[in-house]
């Protein structure tokens, strides 16, 4: 299990600064112990994707200030499960919610995904909204929200992602609502579509200092019924995201994007993703083969593109994704509407491992191992029930490590004091901030801006700043008798970076050093610098250093010896 602590420092930078920060408790660590009410990540470098066909419930005319209904189930629900990537299918229905009529557009939906998550005023019913994903997990959050453009009259697809979307393959894009069409070619014939909902896609940029790959999300609500027409349907819209999948995002076997010419994407791809990034398909795929396999599914054109004979599916490799073996915890059941699994996660396997994968259930769970979230529901057990007539399907992946301060050291072994997916050696603020955001490219993230001030490095010296609060002191530290040792320790609310003693001749032998203890997790020392030796010299040395605190008052130094220390205004 990881749980890292510690501080970060990205080591591209020239003559930056080692910051870290002790503001906030330590991250807890991850826990996958649904038995005892824990539904986390086993490794908090996995990666959870999640699908679930919410059944119209969240929609803008919905009741966002009732505490029993079914927004307020998917609400709770979404916060015990806190995915890093969500794909929601039947969203923005109000007429199939049964409180208001018509689908909700692009930009309302946002709205109404913007209130599930965060709450604030129903720009739509009026009123507040007191039923919202952060009110029952606060540092949860899924800032990147994908509403596609193309749906039925009645819903929408819907991809949320905690990462930033980024164009991967050059098209001038991230996003798409739909495939675009296909010429008939090989297995896929004539010109049908990808299903009367379309199938959304978007390309995520996941952090490199924790994952070796990036992601491409794709998202379907395929044909339902269970008619020979409705099956054929399914099958055509299979054979088209396979044939995209497998010759626009990974070139066919070659390099080049949709090599033959049948994808008329506009603008085109300027490069394949291939093995950069880890195709994974979800959604519901309405065709039901649990408990029997009675029925051609999406995921035989996800393992074998044409049906027939050896495998040749869309992976990275050429040959069959993989499809999720997720079950209930409790009773083992795949069952995810009624008595059939409808819903699936197919990722590629020769690109990542499905480390956990499981149906979420609340029926299923014993009184006693109900999760913090649902304990407050007026029906916890319930609650699965009156969220939906589908149950989620959550996979944790195993993403190969990323190793960005190339050290040989995988980063998923290294520490992330914050736990925002960026490890302290590579991450620019002790705050949490997977995106890295740093608008003027200081080497501080933009989170931590308003805190941190950046260093002027002479020769030898630094301005010791006190960013939050803007003024500057400086410290004159004279230490003890001849061949005394010595170091500093600096105590403050925000861990700071080692304090560079200013070389001379001195008749000491000093080792200067940062001891900082934190209640909520260890201290730690970092060596600054060789030990500064000399012979007869004077007894003091001034120092200038740069502290970040943002409340001077809890700022102490000192030397280990006792020696005379004096801040000067």
């Amino acid at each position: 299990m990881r749980c890292m602590h510690f501080f970060p420092v990205r080591p591209s930078a020239v003559l930056r600064p080692l910051v870290a920060a002790a503001v906030m408790s330590a991250p807890l660590c991850a826990q996958w112990n649904p038995g005892a009410g824990d539904w986390g990540k086993s490794d908090a470098s996995h990666l959870r994707v999640m699908t679930w066909n919410v059944q119209d419930g969240i929609c803008r005319t919905n009741a966002k200030d009732v505490a029993t209904n079914n927004w307020a189930a998917l609400v709770r629900i979404v916060a015990v499960l806190k995915p890093d990537v969500l794909v929601l299918q039947e969203a923005g229905d109000n007429d199939g919610n049964g409180t208001g009529s018509g689908d909700d557009s692009v930009s309302q939906l946002g709205n109404v995904l913007d209130m599930f998550l965060h709450g604030g005023n129903d720009v739509y019913e009026g009123g507040v909204v007191t039923e919202y994903v952060q009110k029952y997990a606060p540092s949860f959050d899924l800032p990147y929200v994908f509403v596609s453009g193309a749906g039925d009259g009645f819903n929408r697809n819907v991809i949320l992602s905690r990462y930033p979307f980024a164009d991967l393959n050059g098209d001038g894009r991230s996003t798409l609502s739909n495939l675009p069409s296909i010429q008939s070619t090989q297995y896929v014939l004539g010109s049908g579509t990808p299903g009367p909902r379309g199938i959304p896609i978007a390309e995520i940029d996941l952090p490199d200092s924790t994952y070796a790959l990036d992601l491409v999300m794709a998202c379907s609500h395929l044909k339902a019924g269970s008619s020979s027409s409705d099956q054929d349907e399914r099958i055509d819209s299979g054979q088209r995201f396979a044939y995209y999948a497998d010759y626009l995002i990974n070139g066919g076997g070659t390099a080049t994007p949709d090599p033959f010419g049948k994808v008329n994407d506009s603008p085109p791809a300027a490069s394949v993703i291939g093995d950069s990034a880890v195709l994974i398909h979800a959604g519901d795929f309405n065709d039901k083969v649990y408990p029997a396999e009675d029925g051609v599914r999406w995921s035989t054109r996800a393992q074998n593109s044409d049906g027939v004979g050896a495998p040749d599916g869309p992976d990275a490799d050429r040959t069959d994704m993989a499809v999720d073996a997720a079950t209930d915890p409790f009773t083992g059941s795949q069952v995810t509407q009624g008595s059939s699994k409808l819903d699936y996660v197919t990722y590629e396997d020769s690109l990542v491992v499905a480390a956990s994968e499981f149906v979420f259930r609340s029926s299923s769970i014993p009184g006693g191992a109900l999760p913090a979230e649902l304990t407050g529901f007026f029906s916890p057990s319930a609650a699965s029930t009156i969220a939906s007539d589908h149950r989620p399907v959550i996979v944790d992946f195993e993403f190969p490590s990323g190793d960005c301060d190339m050290d040989g050291i995988p980063d998923s072994q290294e520490p992330d004091f914050d736990g925002d997916g960026v490890i302290d050696d590579c991450d620019n603020c002790p705050l949490p901030n997977p995106d890295q955001a740093d608008v003027d490219m200081s080497g501080v993230g933009d989170v931590c801006e308003g805190y941190w001030c950046h260093p002027t490095f002479g020769t030898g010296t630094m301005a010791l700043q006190f960013c939050g609060d803007a003024f500057t002191t400086q410290g004159t530290v004279t230490f003890g008798p001849q061949n005394a040792p010595g170091f500093l320790v600096v105590s403050a609310t925000k861990l700071p970076f080692p304090v560079p003693l200013v070389p001379g001749p001195d008749s000491l032998h000093v080792t200067a050093s940062i001891l900082v203890p934190i209640t909520t997790g260890p201290g730690f020392s970092t060596p600054i610098g060789p030990p500064i030796t000399g012979g007869a010299g004077p007894t003091s040395v001034v120092w200038y250093a740069q502290v970040a605190v943002i409340h001077p008052t809890a700022l102490t130094l000192f030397a280990s010896n006792g020696v005379a220390l004096t801040l000067i205004k």
